[in-house]
């Protein structure tokens, strides 16, 4: 008799740590992902947040897209263009751009609505408006993923300058 309420104890436990388990990873409510991905719209290759790109100088505008996602589910996409030009207070993300002219006597320095066409490093950030609702709550609440690209047009060049 004892061995079976020992039997039936050890039942329980188990039958109760599977309920309390079950009860705190799925009653809780999961938070959503935000992510931006940034791809090169000529040759479509995801640019990755880490990195540093290379371009020759064409004398015409490098061509970006911005895709959101939430939860690994596509929901916005648009361009850097359209996002430097265009945003605002209520816009999903914002970009905040910096210019480096790398040739000559002075480096130039600029920070603002800047088009990635001319010679020099640039860096976006890419970030999150905090105050944008999405399902009627504030994003900050959220889990966001920021993005920040950086890149040199006619790296080569500036390179074999400076050897």
């Amino acid at each position: 008799m004892k061995n079976e309420k020992s039997i039936v104890m050890k039942i329980m436990f188990v039958v109760l740590t599977f309920v309390l388990l079950f009860t705190i990873t799925g009653c809780e409510p999961k938070k959503n992902e935000f992510t931006i991905r940034v791809f090169d719209m000529g040759i479509n290759e995801e640019k990755k947040r880490t990195e540093d790109y290379y371009y020759d100088y064409t004398g015409s505008q490098i061509p970006f897209v911005i895709k959101i996602y939430c939860n690994d589910e596509l929901i916005h996409e648009t361009t850097l263009e359209y996002a430097i030009n265009n945003e605002g207070i209520g816009s999903l993300i914002t970009v905040r751009g910096y210019y480096k002219e790398c040739y000559g006597d002075s480096y130039k320095q600029k920070q603002g609505d800047i088009l990635p066409i001319k010679k020099g490093r640039y860096s976006y950030y890419i970030e999150f408006n905090r105050m944008y609702r999405w399902n009627n709550e504030i994003i900050q609440k959220h889990t966001l993923k920021d993005f920040y690209l950086t890149f040199y047009i006619d790296y080569d060049y500036y390179y074999s300058t400076k050897e």
